[in-house]
Parts: structure tokens; C-alpha cells; sequence
């Protein structure tokens, strides 16, 4: 009789084991496909933001035409001479000694005494 328990009691330690095994190799899937579901998830949800930032940016893209165009039309000659009429201002060429010239050279950080016209680069030549 002795025998026989000493098989069973060997039989169930082998028993717990593949129990064990079966329930931590079970556990190991079930973890791996819950990270496999997030995963999804959030590239589902970086893919709608990315759909929704493309969308925005052609609607940018669209305003940013029809502000061009506006501008474009605001800047042409016949529409500034007509606000220049509505406001009741009147333009003309600038004289030549009011006018600047930039040239390349970097601009001094002192003037000579007695100068009156000064462009970027320094004391006009004067003729």
C-alpha cells in the first residue's frame, strides 16, 4: 500500500507542475495580446490624428491661396490709386534728394559732422 502513495504523491507533484506551466505559459499569451490590442489601438488613434492634422493642413493651405489672391488683388496699381482717391491722398516720385540709397557695405556707427542725407553705408557722395 505504501507504493501506491508514493506514486500518487509523485504523480500529483508532476501534475502541479504541468499546471503551473500550462497556467504561466496561458498568462505569458493573454499578457502578450492585451499589448498587442494597445498597440493597435494607439496606432488607430495616431493614424485619425495624422487624418484630422492633413486635413487641417489643407484647409491652411486653401485660406492661404485665397489670402495671396486678396493680397494680390489689393497691391494691383488700379486698386491703389483707388484707395489713394478714397482717402483723398495724392502720391508723387519722391525728389532725388530725399531718396536713400542702401548699398553693401555695413553702415557706419558715427556720422561727420554737418551731414545731412546719409544712406546705409554712409554719407551720400555729393556731386
Amino acid at each position: 500500500m505504501r507504493q501506491n502513495r508514493r506514486r500518487y504523491a509523485k504523480t500529483t507533484s508532476l501534475n502541479h507542475g504541468l499546471v503551473a506551466f500550462f497556467a504561466t505559459l496561458a498568462l505569458v499569451v493573454a499578457l502578450g495580446a492585451l499589448a498587442a490590442l494597445s498597440i493597435k489601438a494607439t496606432i488607430a488613434r495616431t493614424g485619425r490624428e495624422i487624418a484630422c492634422l492633413e486635413t487641417e493642413l489643407v484647409e491652411i493651405r486653401a485660406e492661404r491661396i485665397r489670402a495671396e489672391a486678396r493680397w494680390s488683388a489689393c497691391v494691383r496699381p488700379e486698386q491703389l490709386d483707388a484707395a489713394l482717391a478714397r482717402h483723398g491722398l495724392k502720391m508723387t516720385l519722391a525728389k532725388g534728394e530725399r531718396i536713400v540709397s542702401l548699398r553693401g557695405r555695413p553702415a557706419p556707427t558715427h556720422f561727420p559732422a554737418g551731414t545731412t542725407e546719409v544712406a546705409a553705408n554712409g554719407p551720400l557722395p555729393r556731386n
